[in-house]
């Protein structure tokens, strides 16, 4: 026996390997889909039930529920930076040129 062709035992070893390295094997065996019959023309993507009901936060029902609101001119009344007192905290309220309202403690 020469020592550059491999041996018997050592060819099976790397076919083998190779069958289990391959993504085929890796995968297992998945019938093959059946034809559309009657029944399984009945249960299609349109005869499926839909959900109706929202996931989103229900709207508040009536206006006491719903949050004041104020125009931003209507607490600045005509200044670029006021002042806010909450629990006992000044925040201040600041309009900029871009129109954005910035609030800092």
């Amino acid at each position: 026996m020469s020592s550059s062709a491999p041996s018997l035992d050592a060819q099976e070893h790397t076919a083998a390997a190779d069958k289990a390295m391959s993504p085929a094997s890796a995968l297992p065996s998945v019938p093959a889909p059946k034809s559309a019959s009657a029944e399984t023309a009945s249960v299609s993507p349109a005869h499926w039930p839909v959900q109706t009901q929202s996931h989103a936060s229900p709207l508040p029902e009536t206006a006491a529920e719903t949050p004041p609101a104020f125009s931003s001119s209507e607490l600045m009344q005509g200044h670029r930076t006021i002042a806010i007192r909450h629990n006992g905290i000044t925040y201040r309220l600041q309009a900029t040129r871009q129109g954005k309202l910035i609030l800092t403690k």
